[in-house]
């Protein structure tokens, strides 16, 4: 039988025993926080420069990103400051998405499920449609329509995609959907491709509503489609990034991540991604951005950002224009990404 005296001494070894497994705990979970990474032979196709737009006011804006590819990049040297305002509309809730542009209307799709067409020029509202009750996206237009995702409709937990005529704004057709949708609509050759949190892509004829393909994803789909040489690319909240084929949604191929759990676990693709180069860019709630070969699908890099990345990428070539200003250290410069975070903190990083 051991003496106190002896037990109290064993104490000074208990404690440094549990130091050292702190220690080495600690040790693991640095190790295991997703670092950057770098494929220096991974797949990058050149393009030539976009010429500028001679005119601003003859052109439309007609989904979210601008164009197919949703690059986010309008090549313009007549836009210049200073800017003044031409007019004000005042929203009694909250306008969380940007609107979109087509023949000289705005369309903007309010959080509480409005719709708007508002004269560009002047601010006037030609008409106001309530189609739900919460939404969280730009519509989208084309082909004398405008069609609208929602988070939830009338009566109902679960979302839909109204379809409005865009002159008089009359609804031309509804889709429910069996979950909420917040995923900014995209209009390619005749087919509306979108996605909802329930995990699904859709394609449905633009002009009936008629579905023409669903594509089951690993998680909710939260973000925007995009389309280049007839692939879809988009993100999902189970941590995978997929490209399918726009006219049928057969899958090409689908990659995901890790990172987010101390390196057990992927992060969720909230952003809408941007394809160029031959390369699809998308953030992460893993805090870092990603690159794709869009092609394969292969991971060329991934970039810690120090914090969320629900924001979109904008990406161009500017090393032409920057080359000059910016200094020769700058000469590779590709993509811009803003990096957002729910702590209210926002940067944005150059890459």
């Amino acid at each position: 039988m051991s003496s106190p005296g002896r037990r109290r001494r064993r104490w000074p070894w208990i404690v440094a025993a549990a130091i050292l497994l702190a220690g080495g705990a600690v040790a693991y979970v640095l190790a295991s926080r997703p670092g950057d990474v770098r494929n220096s032979h991974a797949e990058f196709v050149p393009e030539k420069p976009v010429p500028p737009k001679p005119k601003v006011d003859t052109f439309s804006w007609p989904i979210l990103g601008y164009s197919l590819d949703r690059r986010r990049y309008f090549p313009t040297a007549t836009v210049k400051p200073p800017y003044r305002t031409r007019w004000k509309l005042i929203g009694r809730v909250l306008l969380e998405f940007p609107p979109v542009i087509w023949r000289g209307s705005l369309y903007q799709l309010s959080d509480s499920g409005n719709l708007r067409r508002i004269d560009k020029e002047t601010g006037h509202v030609y008409w106001l449609r309530r189609l739900g009750t919460l939404a969280a996206a730009s519509p989208a237009v084309g082909d004398g329509n405008v069609y609208v995702p929602l988070l939830r409709r009338a009566n109902s937990d679960n979302g839909s995609m109204v379809a409005l005529n865009a002159t008089t704004g009359k609804i031309r057709w509804t889709k429910p959907l069996s979950s909420r949708s917040e995923s900014s609509p995209l209009l390619y050759r005749g087919i509306l491709i979108f996605g909802d949190e329930g995990g699904a892509v859709y394609g449905l004829r633009a002009a009936t509503g008629r579905q023409l393909w669903r594509y089951s994803a690993n998680g909710a789909v939260k973000g925007g489609v995009a389309v280049v040489n007839g692939i879809a690319y988009f993100g999902d909240y189970g941590g995978s990034v997929h490209a399918v084929r726009a006219a049928t949604g057969r899958q090409v191929w689908s990659s995901g991540t890790s990172g987010a759990a101390l390196g057990f676990s992927s992060g969720t693709f909230y952003a809408t991604p941007a394809v160029a180069f031959g390369r699809v860019y998308i953030g992460n709630t893993d805090n870092r951005m990603y690159s794709f070969v869009a092609r394969t699908g292969k991971l060329a890099w991934a970039r810690s950002t120090g914090n969320y990345v629900y924001a979109s990428p904008s990406v161009a070539d500017e090393t032409a224009r920057s080359a000059p200003a910016l200094g020769p250290s700058l000469r590779t410069l590709r993509s811009f990404s803003a990096a957002s975070s729910w702590d209210g903190f926002d940067s944005f990083l150059i890459i």
